[in-house]
């Protein structure tokens, strides 16, 4: 029978093992994903003096082009949200990954300020909407005591990309004069390839709804999309809090709780509900009498 979110109390076998099949097979391969990502958008910084030097672009060009990534990102990252929802997670992430490596490998042959403006705004657009994209990612296939964790793994793949961008990247520049390339050159190139080899592992490791994995047993499927469907059902009727009542105090008793540390009970009330909610409670196996 299928479960109720009011009866959700313990997450079944079926469930732990395949979060447990998620974590080994899903969530490393996000946090290289996020390594090759910010390796990508950064490393313009280690080639800055061997650009100037190749065609005399200035610090305030150098500049305008590391900035206007940021501002294609933001146009951009609404509507990469969007366009998720209708292609599914494997497509549009592999979309992502593969257009962002071509046009950071293609940063290879720039040879003038306005080429190099165009390929960063380029590359700000198509990294839009990656990190929003694996978070809803995480929300379709791990119950919400388990995607804390994840999350948590795939954020600290930028702090694994701040200790590996600097080697890597020095020892691509080491490659100056190589089939008469400048280092630079290299640097791009490689580490653009990388991202697309990577987008093609996504495109054949990813699946984009839990029935489709066939990495996942018949028992674990069902448990796991019925866990995280009761969750999300338990999430959108939730009732939200009570707004407060007026008090006659007024702007004495705020300042009185204050002074005293202890607030209206309506913004306890409030921070347990929000503290709950944010937790989750761990759901149950579909078997679960309703």
């Amino acid at each position: 029978m299928n479960a109720s979110p009011g009866h959700v109390q313990h997450q079944s076998p079926a469930v732990r093992s395949a979060v447990s099949k998620i974590f080994r097979r899903v969530v490393p391969l996000f946090f290289v994903m996020f390594v090759a990502n910010y390796i990508d958008r950064v490393n313009i910084g280690f080639a800055k003096d061997q650009l100037d030097a190749s065609f005399g672009i200035s610090s305030a060009s150098f500049g305008l082009g590391a900035g206007v990534f940021f501002i294609a990102y933001a146009i951009f990252e609404v509507p990469s949200n969007v366009l998720l929802e209708r292609f599914g997670a494997k497509i549009w992430l592999t979309r992502i990954m593969v257009t962002w490596g071509l046009i950071a490998a293609a940063m290879a042959f720039i040879d003038n300020a306005t080429l190099f403006y165009v390929l960063r705004f380029l590359l700000g657009a198509a990294e839009a909407g990656f990190f929003p994209a694996v978070i809803y990612y995480f929300t379709q296939w791990l119950p919400d005591t388990d995607r804390g964790r994840a999350t948590s793994i795939f954020v600290a793949g930028s702090s694994a990309a701040t200790v590996i961008a600097g080697p890597l990247s020095g020892a691509l520049l080491e490659m100056h004069g190589i089939a008469g390339w400048d280092g630079w050159r290299w640097m791009f190139l490689i580490e653009g390839l990388v991202s697309v080899v990577l987008g093609m592992i996504v495109f054949g490791l990813l699946d984009n709804r839990v029935e489709d994995a066939t990495w996942l047993t018949g028992q674990e499927k069902t448990d796991l999309a019925a866990c995280v469907a009761a969750e999300r059902d338990r999430r959108e009727h939730a009732p939200g809090p009570a707004p407060p009542r007026p008090d006659p105090a007024g702007p004495d008793r705020d300042r009185q709780a204050r002074q005293s540390g202890t607030w209206p009970p309506f913004i306890n009330a409030m921070s347990l509900k929000t503290a709950a909610r944010s937790s989750g409670e761990p759901c149950g196996s579909p078997s679960s009498s309703a």
